[in-house]
């Protein structure tokens, strides 16, 4: 066994051949940064240290992975009696994943802990090569300082080799040999060069391979990514470098919005996945930075495709707002620029915080300067931002002149795809103004014309309108009476959201489908468990409007088995982004003092009318309840019309009117379909059962 031979690879290579020679039948094992090329040489490429994700919060299973062990086992050297506590562990593996899992960074990083904290090593990575420089270390020379180690394995490369791996390190993320070479305009008659260039970098681990479906992908470790970057400044090219890549990057950006309005979307994340990392890194450098606000304003105006198909939409408002807010930028944005920007903010802020009057501020900026440009695209995405604020904060006829504007500009120019959209938001508003068999009619419409046509764009307007619109389907199944088609659809649409890996489709699809429909159908047991994943979505990608809307499911399911819990905190954040109180018929279950207020016609106003009897005499509830039932039948939404007799007929048995409840029973239960599991049905069925049927 021979171990660190590739200082003298040189002389090892004829002593090993003149070795096999005198004894072909030896084993020989040889741990190197280079190979020897002997013919018969086997080589296993030894990858770093697995690391925990970075959401692994689990002290038991961070103690599993072999590189937090190999952290605590160098620390103890230093300090025998060590053993990280539970608020240490985390930053270890935190620690450990800045360090690509390399077991000598994380030995020199261990070595610190004789005079520094956990914490305070993890922050000395600020300045990596300083804090993994260690002379007090017992290891040879040039394993006392990684920046030695690696400049022993960078002198190893041959001038043009050490130029490409140079290069590399202006990649923040990962990359194939086609990226590479547009980056760096390789001359087609020297592509196979990079290759084998790129080759020889693999072999000494300076670069990984990540996959090789269905193209291979390399990345430099951030350690070595690092080491190389400050190669180019000594170098004095790192700004020249930084700027052709930018240059790069806005001509991908450009390409993938083009894109996105022509390849489906698998396709078009397959090709684009990998510069994500790359163009926030740039608009970091040349817009938050400033070395280049003009290339990063470029950029930005050409990363909504990204914002929308990764829910980035946190990420979007803090880049944009400040530009749209700063004075001192009105005159540097074009028309063009600030028709875009304002759009994807109107965007993000839809998803992002809700209904607030910057959402709706930053739409009709959108739609004035997109009708002053005559963009069409502009315009749809406006109707559409428009639609969804006027929605949320009870605007209803609002609401539904901008679902109608949608599909008319679709049908004038005959944009299939926004006008399957158009569809499905104007039966979104027909169902949210009582008018749910036209809501229903238009719903399905719009399903069937994106069944047909609807998958090459899907979330061209913010989420997955397939999936939105069977959400939104099933609550109006729910109000018709059909529970258990309901049911189904709505949970089908949470599959299939699931499927696509859209946070906010997902998201969409547990909050208007599983959680509305499984609350509808009063079973706080689903609601919890779809309103959990919904709220842990929703943090997870800064989803503020999906996260408070996922706690009014949650905080229902909680009250409906505690009812003295209240709910200031909730009522007092879906107040401040402007939610119309009768958005939901739960508000009003979980503060009765709602249903006192005045009523707008609205997809729940049977069922808030049934509400607002509590405080009543019994003949002003009975009356009220009857006004309620007319209301359900006029609306044809036979499920709140089960819920009020349910509670008519109570009050008919108390005063002895009991064949008048049966006969209110018997005529709803006619247009239910038969589900088993239905809580209004058991309900209504044991009231039938007292009356003697």
């Amino acid at each position: 066994m021979i171990d660190n031979g590739e200082h003298v690879i040189k002389e090892l290579k004829p002593m090993i051949t003149l070795l096999l020679n005198a004894a072909p039948h030896i084993t020989m094992l040889l741990t190197s940064q280079a190979a020897t090329g002997i013919a018969g040489e086997q080589q296993y490429l030894l990858p770093p240290l697995v690391v925990p994700e970075k959401e692994e919060a689990d002290f038991q299973r961070l103690l599993l992975f072999p590189c937090v062990r190999l952290f605590i086992e160098r620390a103890q050297a230093q300090r025998f009696d060590y053993h990280p506590s539970n608020a240490e562990l985390p930053v270890i593996a935190e620690l450990c994943r800045h360090l690509d899992g390399l077991p000598l960074a994380i030995e020199l990083a261990a070595s610190r802990l004789s005079i520094m904290s956990v914490s305070e090593i993890y922050y000395g990575l600020e300045d990596r090569f300083q804090l993994l420089s260690n002379r007090q270390s017992v290891r040879v020379s040039r394993h006392q300082k990684i920046k030695t180690t690696l400049e022993w394995t960078y002198q190893l490369l041959n001038p043009r080799e050490q130029k490409l791996f140079c290069s590399l390190g202006i990649f923040t993320d990962i990359f194939s040999v086609n990226t590479v070479t547009d980056f760096l305009q390789t001359p087609e008659e020297n592509s196979w060069q990079l290759v084998d260039d790129l080759q020889r970098l693999v072999s000494l681990s300076l670069i990984q391979v990540i996959t090789q479906v269905p193209v291979t992908r390399f990345r430099l470790l951030e350690t070595l990514r690092q080491f190389a970057c400050d190669k180019l400044r000594q170098q004095g090219v790192y700004p020249m470098l930084a700027a052709q890549f930018a240059d790069y990057c806005h001509r991908q950006a450009e390409q993938a919005q083009l894109d996105w309005y022509r390849l489906p979307t698998k396709q078009w994340r397959a090709r684009y996945d990998s510069i994500l990392n790359d163009l926030r890194s740039v608009l970091q450098h040349t817009l938050t930075e400033g070395a280049n606000p003009a290339k990063g304003l470029d950029i930005l105006q050409a990363m909504t495709p990204f914002w929308i198909e990764y829910s980035l939409y946190h990420e979007c408002q803090r880049h944009i707002y400040p530009l749209l807010s700063e004075a001192r930028l009105q005159g540097v944005l074009t028309l063009h620029q600030r028709m875009d920007l304002s759009a994807a903010a109107g965007k993000a802020s839809t998803w992002a915080k809700g209904p607030t009057p910057e959402t709706r501020s930053t739409w009709q900026t959108a739609l004035s300067l997109a009708e002053q440009l005559d963009d069409n695209e502009i315009r749809l995405q406006a109707y559409y931002g428009l639609w969804l604020y006027y929605l949320r904060t009870g605007k209803l006829d609002q609401s539904l002149h901008h679902a109608q504007s949608m599909c008319t500009l679709a049908q004038t120019i005959n944009d299939t795809n926004a006008l399957a959209t158009g569809l499905r938001i104007l039966g979104v508003s027909w169902h949210f103004l009582g008018k749910h068999a036209l809501g229903r009619d238009y719903l399905q419409q719009s399903l069937d014309r994106l069944a047909i046509d609807g998958s090459d764009h899907a979330f061209r307007f913010g989420l997955d309108q397939e999936t939105a619109g069977e959400a939104f389907l099933s609550r109006v199944l729910w109000v018709q009476g059909k529970y258990k088609t309901a049911k189904q659809i709505a949970w089908r649409a949470v599959k299939k959201a699931a499927r696509l890996q859209h946070i906010c489709s997902l998201c969409c699809a547990l909050a208007e489908g599983a959680c509305m429909t499984a609350a509808l159908d009063r079973n706080p047991r689903w609601v919890r468990k779809a309103a959990l994943w919904l709220i842990e979505l929703a943090e997870k990608h800064d989803l503020y409007f999906w996260k408070t809307y996922g706690e009014l499911f949650l905080h229902w399911a909680e009250q409906f088995s505690q009812p003295n819990i209240k709910q200031t905190m909730l009522f007092r954040s879906l107040r401040g982004m402007g939610l119309d109180w009768q958005y939901s018929p739960l508000l009003s279950e979980m503060d009765a003092r709602l249903s006192q207020q005045t009523l707008h016609e609205n997809w729940c106003t049977p069922e808030l009318m049934r509400l607002s009897v509590i405080h009543l005499p019994i003949c002003a509830q009975r009356q009220q309840l009857e006004l309620a039932l007319n209301k359900a039948y006029q609306q044809q939404a036979y499920g709140w019309a089960l819920r009020i007799v349910c509670s008519l007929a109570t009050l008919l048995i108390e005063i002895g009117e009991r064949v008048v409840a049966k006969q209110l029973i018997t005529e709803v239960l006619s247009h239910i379909d038969d589900s088993q599991h239905s809580t209004d049905i058991r309900n209504a069925r044991e009231l039938c059962a007292r009356l003697g049927g």
